[in-house]
């Protein structure tokens, strides 16, 4: 029997959840922030331009939650004051869970249900988990629940139509764009988080799955499919997407073309690496803060990251440049914290055009603001966003995404919307 899992049914649990925990939390160097918007609508009609900022709220508020308590942990059990073997015995039980609990959480919320998102935007509107074995219906808690125990859910992700047969100006490309969605979104969460901690300079060893899983994934699921194909076993979106880049660009070896160029991105991003080798520092010293990524200059600090994105047609690399003024400059507009982003996003492998990104991250006293605008020969896209802090806790935020025309980020981020704005709230304790 199919079944249309609901995308997410309320955020009222959680922020209950939020406000207990603000109250009982002791204070610890990195604070875990909590945001609650106001995107997703009751309709499932409605969903699909929104979900994946929806799901981006979703997964770093519960993965921070995670990370937060094992944070608490390690001051709890005194772990700065005790050897490696104790770190290690910490990062085997509960950070063992942290990874777990962020994987999860990642997969399902963010991956899985954006495949959901990307084929209902075309017209399918059933959606269900299936078990690989069985042929049964999956339930929502048995889907997250066997990501949480074995990696996976155990079955594909399957999306129909209630109304027979669905019309499309062109199915195999709107089929592939549901086929990547998942892991874009996980490649786009990630950056978006790289970019979050260049500005708030406060990830932790226990952060680490979140960042590290949602960006490697790709590469991961690209290396597991051509091991898959070696031995004739089921493959899975790498090689369908794939086949549909040869089919209609006429390019070879996109798989293993793929695999060479995201580890290339992967090595070369240096939150990446910095943030894999703060767990063996966390071992040797008890350090839990990240240190910081890049080098200092006297007009601040620049780092760069080296997302990728496999989109209908290429395969994209988009590497970042990021400026973080010092003090002197940033006071020049007032800021008392301010990043600036750009880069060019370009076909590495496959046909599409050159996009230009630019990002702006700034908090002036108690006002946070945030902007990114792609531009490309065919249109732009643009994403905002707003906070106020109202207590040393709790902060009122404002966001929009606005498109015109078609970009590679729009399509990813925000498919087949022109524009919405939405509120919520962000807890920081």
């Amino acid at each position: 029997m199919a079944r249309r899992p609901v995308l997410l049914r309320s955020c009222a649990s959680l922020t209950a959840l939020s406000l207990s925990l603000l109250c009982t939390t002791t204070p610890v160097s990195a604070a875990p922030h909590l945001s609650f918007g106001t995107l997703h609508k009751e309709g499932a009609d409605e969903v699909t331009e929104t979900y994946g900022y929806v799901a981006r709220d979703v997964v770093s508020s519960l993965n921070s939650l995670a990370s937060g308590a094992a944070l608490w942990g390690h001051d709890a059990l005194d772990l700065d004051n005790r050897g490696p073997l104790a770190r290690g015995a910490y990062l085997l039980t509960a950070g063992q869970l942290v990874a777990r609990l962020h994987w999860a959480n990642s997969l399902y919320f963010g991956h899985e249900l954006m495949h959901f998102s990307a084929a209902h935007a075309h017209g399918r509107d059933v959606h269900y988990f299936r078990d690989r074995e069985t042929g049964a219906v999956l339930s929502d808690w048995a889907a997250w629940s066997r990501i949480a125990t074995q990696g996976d859910v155990g079955g594909p992700a399957v999306s129909g139509s209630s109304h027979g047969s669905h019309s499309s100006e062109d199915p195999d490309h709107d089929r592939a764009e549901a086929v990547v969605a998942g892991l874009n979104w996980q490649m786009s969460y990630s950056e978006d988080r790289v970019r979050d901690r260049i500005f708030r300079q406060d990830i932790t060893v226990f952060d680490a799955p979140d960042l590290l899983f949602n960006r490697i994934y790709t590469l991961a699921y690209t290396v597991g499919d051509i091991r898959r194909g070696q031995e004739d076993e089921i493959q899975g979106d790498p090689r369908k997407w794939a086949d549909h880049v040869e089919a209609t660009t006429g390019e070879e070896n996109v798989l293993e073309r793929a695999a060479l160029i995201g580890l290339a991105a992967t090595i070369f991003s240096p939150v990446y690496m910095t943030t894999a080798g703060s767990i063996g520092e966390y071992l040797q010293t008890s350090r839990t803060e990240v240190p910081a990524h890049g080098f200092s200059t006297a007009y601040g600090s620049v780092t760069w990251d080296l997302p990728h994105y496999i989109n209908p047609e290429s395969l994209t690399v988009a590497p970042m440049l990021y400026w973080s003024p010092g003090q002197q400059q940033a006071s020049l507009v007032g800021a008392d914290r301010l990043v600036l982003g750009g880069g060019i996003e370009f076909p590495a492998l496959g046909e599409d055009d050159l996009e230009a990104h630019l990002t702006l991250d700034g908090k002036w006293g108690e006002i946070t603001l945030g902007a990114g605008l792609a531009m490309g020969p065919d249109g732009a896209f643009l994403h905002s966003d707003a906070s106020l802090d109202l207590t040393d806790h709790v902060a009122l935020t404002a966001a929009g995404a606005f498109q015109v025309g078609e970009t590679l980020r729009g399509a990813r981020d925000f498919p087949d919307g022109t524009a919405e704005v939405w509120a919520g709230l962000r807890f920081s304790f």
